[in-house]
């Protein structure tokens, strides 16, 4: 399978032995532009996408059906990342979250970049984020914090 994100503000599931769409997710309201599948079949296979519309949306691939919605960025999400246990998000609003896959609970902001965050990975210890601002920020999980407060800066 390949899943693709589109103008159309839909996600379209490609069977590439049969060269034809063969399901389209719809529930983001801009321009999908990033996009993850997760192959684990345990407790289903999932997608997480990120949009224009400033939201994540988690899929679960078995019912075609969407199963959570994160909010929290201001502007487009042009990039993610996710393991089993958190989704990492870079946003235009030149921030990066990190949330509970479980829950979907934003646990950190990032606040560092001068413009829009446009690559991101990571590991068990550190995110590598890249900007428009030319910048690249290694964030290390030891030193960032739990907070409840939306606009506090975490960073090594």
């Amino acid at each position: 399978m390949i899943y693709s994100g589109s103008t159309d503000k839909s996600i379209k599931i490609w069977d590439i032995t049969k060269f034809s769409c063969i399901g389209t997710l719809q529930g983001h309201t801009g321009n999908v532009f990033c996009l993850q599948h997760d192959r684990k079949q345990h407790p289903s296979p999932t997608l997480i996408s990120g949009s224009e519309d400033a939201t994540i949306r988690v899929w679960d691939l078995t019912t075609m059906q969407q199963q959570q919605v994160l909010r929290g960025h201001t502007l487009a999400v042009i990039t993610l990342q996710f393991d089993d246990e958190k989704i990492v998000s870079g946003s235009a609003d030149k921030s990066i979250k990190v949330w509970d896959r479980q829950s979907g609970v934003c646990l950190y902001t990032l606040d560092r970049h001068s413009s829009a965050v446009w690559n991101l990975k990571f590991t068990d210890s550190r995110i590598i984020s890249s900007s428009f601002d030319q910048s690249l920020v290694v964030w290390d999980f030891a030193f960032m914090e739990e907070s409840d407060e939306e606009d506090e800066e975490f960073w090594d």
